[in-house]
This record gives structure tokens, C-alpha cells and sequence, in this order.
């Protein structure tokens, strides 16, 4: 088996990538302020002290983009005019034309509308913008996808034999984070706690000593259960959240007369995104596939 590693950059509003961001936002929410069928195909290029607005956009509204483009830079925390970059001292630049007519026709009437189409899914154009990856999410609070990968039949091989040694029913972690395995050393523990049964299921991330882990237990008060942060329902299940700061350390519910929670890294390297989603896949063994 090979492991693959699977990184995310993440850069604070300050970074040109987000400035540029923030700008094209700006720009876009200035067209639809006054029409909302307004089309905006805007790219932003920030370097050094200078901006560059280029793109089409067909609109009906009349719209400063310059303005817009100070003010969203101006929002962001860039208002000294004494520093290198500015809002009131940079130099905009926008070079905006009308969307292209064979790109508009596509986009007012689909292809198939014009062939005679009659089905209501058909009168639906497409422009030519499309999302590839980073796309959002409503399964989690930031909106993020989360970094996991579906694999679970070593897991689930341990469970099936440790299910006849606990008097509650086990559930099995059907995705992992990405870039962790399976302990090599401990994968696997089933314990008493407090006279209650009790199993450890143990990842190895690819932090140097850094371990993350699904605990499951028929003691549904277990101490270290105590005064979680939020409680966030999804799907039918009651998530209990406990932070550190602002990073996910725990996420736990209870199901079935036992409790089950998914333990950060030491770090907590697992993001908030990660953390639920694995809470997320835990399935009764008979459900797993």
C-alpha cells in the first residue's frame, strides 16, 4: 500500500491572493446590488502597489469599479497611506469589456433550447466559469471540505472480533485523515473503565509522535464528557463539540446506550472540517461498506 500526503494552504485576508479575492468579491457584490441577473467574469492581479481589474461583465448597472476596488482594500485594513500598499494611493487599473456574444448566447438559452427543446431543464444556459476544487460545503461549520479518505477494512476486522467481547454495540470509522494509518504498534485496544467496557482505535498521523484516535464506551458519563463548548445536530445525531481555542479537540454523541468521540492530536493537527467529518462516518459494523 502507498501513503499519499495531501496539503492545503490556508493565508490570512492580508496575503494579495485573499486582497485579490476580497477585491473580486467587491466588485461582484457592487454588480448585483443593483442587478441581480448582472454576469461577472473578474480577474484581479495584486502586486506591489498596483491592482489590475481585468474581465467581462454584463450588466445593466452602473458601477465605480475603482471605488469598489479602494473600498474593498479599505475594508480589509490597507488604509495608511504612508505604507507600501494602500487603498487611497494605489494604482487601479480595469480593463473590462462585455462577455463575448458566443458565451452570452450560452448563457441566456441553452443549446438545447435553440434546437426546440421543450423540457424546463433545458431552457437552463451555462456560462463558462466552473468550480474544480476548494468548493464549499454545508456539512461543516467553516464550510470547508474536509482532508479525509474512505477506508476502513482493517478497522473493521478488529471491531468484528472485539464485538463479542463489549456489551454495547461498536461502530467502525468509515473514512480516516488523509495522510494518517492505523497504528502499527497499538491499532487496536479493548479495556474496563470505571466497570464499563471499553475500545481505543489508534491513527498515526504523519506528525513525528503525534497520534489521534475513536474511543467507544457503555459509560455514557464518562468524565472527560463534561462541558462541551457547543452541541451541533446533523443528520439526526447530536454532536457534542469541545474546543481548544478555535480548533476542534473532540466530537462526541451518544447512540445506543454507549458514547462514542473522535480524539484530536496532541497539536490538534486534524482540522474542525476533519474531525467532524470521521465523527460523521462512525456506522454499526453491519452498515459499513
Amino acid at each position: 500500500m502507498r501513503n499519499w500526503y495531501f496539503t492545503s494552504e490556508s493565508v490570512t485576508e492580508g496575503h494579495p491572493d485573499k486582497v485579490a479575492d476580497r477585491i473580486s468579491d467587491g466588485v461582484l457584490d457592487a454588480v448585483l446590488e443593483q442587478d441581480p441577473h448582472g454576469r461577472v467574469a473578474c480577474e484581479v492581479l495584486v502586486t506591489d502597489n498596483i491592482v489590475i481589474v481585468a474581465g467581462e461583465i454584463t450588466t445593466s448597472a452602473k458601477v465605480d469599479i475603482e471605488s469598489a476596488v479602494r473600498q474593498a482594500i479599505r475594508d480589509i485594513g490597507y488604509a495608511d497611506s504612508s505604507g507600501l500598499f494602500a487603498a487611497d494611493t494605489c494604482d487601479v487599473k480595469v480593463i473590462v469589456k462585455r462577455q463575448s456574444p458566443d458565451i452570452a448566447g450560452g448563457v441566456f438559452e441553452s443549446l438545447e433550447a435553440r434546437n426546440g427543446s421543450t423540457d424546463p431543464l433545458d431552457s437552463l444556459g451555462a456560462g463558462d466559469q466552473g468550480i474544480m476544487f476548494g468548493y464549499a460545503v454545508d456539512e461543516t461549520p467553516e464550510h470547508q471540505p474536509p482532508a479525509v479518505v474512505r477506508e476502513f477494512d482493517e478497522v473493521l476486522a478488529l471491531l468484528k472480533d472485539a464485538q463479542g467481547k463489549v456489551d454495547f454495540p461498536l461502530l467502525v470509522p468509515v473514512v480516516r485523515e488523509l495522510g494518517s494509518v492505523l497504528d502499527p504498534e497499538v491499532p487496536f485496544r479493548v479495556y474496563r473503565i470505571d466497570e464499563h467496557d471499553a475500545v481505543r482505535i489508534v491513527y498515526r498521523t504523519g506528525y513525528a509522535g503525534e497520534y489521534w484516535g475513536v474511543e467507544e464506551t457503555s459509560w455514557t458519563d464518562v468524565p472527560i464528557l463534561s462541558g462541551q463548548n457547543l452541541t451541533k445536530r446533523i443528520g439526526g445525531r447530536e454532536y457534542r463539540l469541545y474546543y481548544q481555542g478555535a480548533k476542534l479537540h473532540m466530537v462526541a454523541f451518544e447512540e445506543s446506550g454507549a458514547v462514542y468521540w473522535v480524539s484530536n492530536t496532541l497539536l490538534d493537527r486534524l482540522s474542525n472540517e476533519t474531525m467532524l467529518a470521521i465523527a460523521k462516518s462512525l456506522k454499526p459494523l453491519s452498515a459499513a461498506r
